[in-house]
C-alpha cells in the first residue's frame, strides 16, 4: 500500500471504531430524589392528568399560540 492509502485506511478504521461503540445502559439512571417528577410518575393518577392539562392551558393563556 502507498502511504496515502494507508493513512486513509487507518483513519477510516479508526472512525468506524468510534462510530460503532456505544454506552451500555450507563445513561439509564433513576433520579435519587423522590420528589422529582419523571415522565413515568406523571400519569399515575387521574389528578396528574388534570395538572398536566392545566399547565398546558396556562402556557397558552400566557403566551398565546405563537409561543
Amino acid at each position: 500500500m502507498k502511504p496515502k492509502k494507508l493513512k486513509i485506511y487507518i483513519i477510516t478504521v479508526f472512525a468506524a471504531i468510534l462510530a460503532f461503540t456505544s454506552c451500555t445502559k450507563d445513561l439509564d439512571t433513576v433520579p435519587l430524589d423522590e420528589d422529582v417528577v419523571t415522565s413515568a410518575s406523571v400519569y399515575d393518577s387521574p389528578a396528574s392528568y388534570r395538572l398536566v392539562l392545566a399547565k398546558l392551558y396556562a402556557g397558552l393563556a400566557v403566551s398565546g399560540q405563537e409561543g
